[in-house]
């Protein structure tokens, strides 16, 4: 946000986008992009329509300034207590992230001596960024012995990390440092060498690299993957014995594990790669090497466990050890030295983890919660007798539970509790919409006690459904004020998620991505029916993919809305679907198809929102944009405003807030700084029903 105040002039109207034919033949048809230009993010004129956009958004907004600060000072006050869990136990030390010091706006990594508690800073960000605004960390890997910290940070937001090693004994950096490096690393136990990836021009990791910190030359090759819709993510097993290096696209991957206990290993393949066969790949001690654990769905649509003894892990020494059941999706697979903890899903959207112990005894760990989540800490070392999981609902803020792994005895070790808030003062529950097509949808919601469904409610729905990502319910503190303005707060779980499992997925990605589209709409319709929404007081937003259906519903569905927000919307994948240079587009290909194929063509055509612009009135629509965004490139979200604004001849309230200083896809790098940009899209949506909202 600038420095102007609340009294200076409004601008008198919106930027306009100049238009340059670009005419391209396909499937017999031409079509014209008229804003194609755009695709050069570093033009001037583009530029400066950005800055104007931006311009001409701050004044719009100036009356809600006021509402946006109410919003973060509420959020503050209702905000759960920070604790990261209990600090992580690695060889002689134990590392935690702490708040920042006073004056600061970044958390800072500490590092404590078991044996006498002797502590020292690490990493502080707070210092680092100091020169600028935006910085985000990627990894932050201490070495076994407490020797080195390998450590990557985003100053851009474009998620292209600079690796650094820092000796912890002297406190400064290598002057060795390797550009373009991404998420996902690991150590050799010996703390000789360093895992990494790289990215390519379109920000694909397809290589990963092994380093000897204190060596001169760059890091050894150790793998590359030469197919274009395949990433590399490399990661070690719990139990620290492999470093796993494995190669996916959106269903189909493939294992490669290297032992982290002998310098120089080579990768060896677990099994060759099956268009259609998934299986991830962890690591369980024992004679002999212990055996590797397999999730994978050969043979069983929603997954099992396998296991494979190291000595010879080929396909036909698998033996099953959890089997597929029906109606449970098995999402994730951790294991330690007491047994495995199994991340499960339902049919009828319920979470739960499953703990097996040696013998095959299991029991169930389920949320504490109605309508809530639960989830393993990561954290966790192979050796524990005990787990941390935390359980949380739109209205209870995290919980953490340890789970004694060998009785299933759980107990409280932190609540996220603050003492101006109080779950008891809110309803969260499952409701069922019925889709166009018969299929039921689930949905969340949230609401004060006192609420009821007597169709007078301002509502706000929110939506991902894509790539088998589950929007989850989670505490948002901001959320927490429109409960208080008496709003029913709704998760529409539409298909292309995982909240059902994998066919979930599969029957809302490529050509039927209409079904999530189809789907919101019914949750939608659904409130309005039972009396929990006002019929012209629901507002729904959606992030990037959650952005193509939001942007769908606004197009298409226009009458059913008072208000829409498209964060970094991917209103745009036709087009991007065409230009395999685009950053992670062969890889998306298998999400949403290839409209080089005619049926995927037609499909896209007629439900991405920029090639279905018209001129009709419509609700007031925020969009978001960042100029570093490397997910949604800054031009998508662009070209679809412009092209609104030029078809349109009703007066459409249309804003674009266009980030062009230093920014990540998903917002802001502080904490602060999330919560006062997440105010400001939901101030926008409280001033689109504030007839509604000031009267409860």
């Amino acid at each position: 946000m600038d420095s102007r105040t609340d009294t200076d002039n409004v601008s008198p109207g919106p930027p306009i986008a100049k238009r340059v034919d670009d005419v391209v033949d396909l499937h017999g048809e031409r079509r014209n992009d008229p804003y194609a230009w755009m695709r050069d993010h570093d033009a001037p004129d583009f530029v400066a329509y950005l800055r104007d956009e931006r311009s001409y958004y701050d004044s719009q907004t100036l009356r809600s300034r006021k509402l946006v600060r109410d919003l973060v000072s509420e959020a503050l006050t209702v905000a759960p207590t920070g604790y990261a869990g209990p600090p992580r136990l690695l060889g002689c030390y134990e590392y935690s992230m702490e708040s920042v010091p006073k004056g600061g706006r970044h958390r800072r990594l500490v590092q404590r001596r078991t044996s006498d508690g002797t502590s020292t800073v690490a990493l502080d960000l707070n210092e680092m960024a100091s020169g600028g605004e935006f910085i985000r960390l990627g990894l932050c890997e201490p070495s076994p012995d407490g020797r080195w910290l390998a450590y990557s940070v985003d100053t851009t937001g474009g998620e292209a990390y600079v690796l650094r090693f820092r000796d912890l004994r002297s406190g400064r950096d290598l002057d060795v440092r390797f550009e373009r490096t991404y998420y996902g690393s690991a150590w050799s136990a010996d703390s000789r060498e360093f895992y990494f990836t790289e990215i390519d021009d379109c920000n694909r990791p397809f290589r990963a690299y092994r380093y000897r910190p204190g060596d001169d030359g760059p890091g050894v090759l150790v793998h590359e993957e030469r197919e274009r819709s395949h990433h590399v993510h490399l990661r070690l097993t719990r139990s620290r014995d492999w470093v796993v290096v494995s190669s996916a696209n959106r269903d189909t991957s493939e294992q490669r594990v290297i032992p982290a206990t002998a310098s120089g290993g080579r990768p060896m393949l677990i099994k060759e790669r099956r268009r259609g066969l998934q299986y991830f790949v962890e690591h369980v001690r024992g004679a002999s090497g212990g055996e590797f654990i397999i999730l994978t769905n050969d043979g069983a649509p929603e997954f099992r466990v396998m296991a494979a003894p190291v000595a010879s892990p080929d396909r036909s020494a698998w033996r099953e050890v959890v089997p597929a059941r029906d109606g449970v999706r098995i999402s994730r697979v951790d294991v330690f030295s007491e047994g495995m903890v199994l991340s499960c899903r339902q049919d009828d959207a319920r979470q739960f983890l499953e703990v097996v112990i040696p013998g095959g005894r299991s029991f169930v760990v389920s949320p504490d919660t109605a309508a809530g989540d639960i989830f393993l800490d990561l954290k966790t070392p192979y050796e524990s007798h005990h787990v941390d999981v935390i359980s949380e609902s739109m209205i209870h803020p995290p919980r953490r539970w340890s789970v004694d792994l060998r009785s299933g005895e759980r107990r409280v070790v932190h609540r996220g509790d603050s003492r101006f808030y109080s779950a008891d003062r809110y309803v969260t529950s499952r409701l069922w919409a019925r889709s166009a097509d018969g299929v039921e949808v689930p949905v969340t919601i949230a609401h004060r006690s006192d609420v009821v469904p007597d169709g007078t409610n301002p509502c706000h729905i929110s939506v991902y459904g894509a790539y088998e990502v589950s929007k989850d319910p989670a505490f948002d503190p901001v959320l927490v004020s429109l409960l208080n303005r008496g709003f029913v707060c709704a998760i529409a779980h539409v298909r292309g998620g995982g909240e059902r499992g994998r066919r979930w997925w599969l029957d809302g990605r490529l050509n039927k991505k209409v079904n999530s589209i189809a789907d919101l709409v019914a949750v939608r319709d659904h409130l309005v029916s039972e009396g929990w929404a006002a019929p012209d007081g629901v507002v729904c937003e959606g992030l990037c993919a959650g952005g193509i259906v939001v942007s769908s519903v606004y197009t298409a569905y226009a009458d059913r809305w008072a208000g829409v927000v498209a964060e970094a919307p991917a209103v745009d994948i036709l087009n991007s679907m065409l230009d395999p240079g685009i950053p992670l587009t062969p890889n998306e290909w298998d999400e949403y198809g290839d409209p080089r194929d005619r049926t995927t063509y037609d499909c896209m055509r007629s439900y991405v929102a920029y090639e279905c612009v018209s001129d009709a009135p419509r609700p007031p629509l925020l969009v978001t944009a960042t100029y570093r965004d490397p997910r949604v490139m800054v031009d998508k979200p662009a070209k679809w405003v412009a092209a609104l604004r030029h078809a349109d001849s009703h007066g459409n309230r249309i804003l674009l807030r266009a980030e062009l200083s230093d920014g990540a896809h998903q917002g802001p790098a502080t904490y602060l700084g999330k919560l006062s940009f997440r105010a400001e899209l939901l101030a926008f949506l409280l001033e689109t029903v504030r007839g509604h909202w000031e009267s409860r």
